[in-house]
């Protein structure tokens, strides 16, 4: 994979349908990547302005891990990402990501007749 996209909403969206088109073990090699390398992941994989790259940075270590592993999860299920067009704080309020970034993860189940159920989850990062 070495198409970049700009960390955007519509980048996000390119991402994922690349990600999407890719067989199960890769799809499942991206995931691994995506939580044990969060931030070198998104650095091979998005355009990042020099505001998003010091936000991303200066993020906490724990914080950072534990974002790739909420975006890995969603991978792995194909499930949608939306990236919420927001503002990047300057780097000083990296630090304090949990509180400057919002992650929400929504899901449902539905059954068709005759069926068998259809799970749908949902990611979506609020950069604020």
């Amino acid at each position: 994979m070495s198409t970049r996209f700009p960390l955007t909403p519509a980048g996000v969206q390119q991402k994922q349908e690349e990600l999407y088109a890719l067989n199960d073990q890769a799809l499942l090699d991206q995931a691994r990547l995506i939580g044990c390398e969060f931030r070198q992941w998104l650095q091979a994989n998005f355009e990042l302005n020099a505001e998003q790259q010091s936000y991303f940075n200066n993020m906490p270590e724990n914080y950072s891990t534990a974002l790739g592993y909420q975006l890995a999860s969603t991978v792995i299920g194909r499930s949608p990402i939306h990236l919420e067009d927001g503002q990047f704080r300057e780097a000083s309020r990296a630090i304090n990501a949990r509180k400057s970034t919002e992650t929400s993860i929504s899901g449902g189940m539905e059954w068709s007749p005759g069926g068998s159920p259809t799970y749908t989850l949902t990611l979506t990062i609020t950069f604020r």
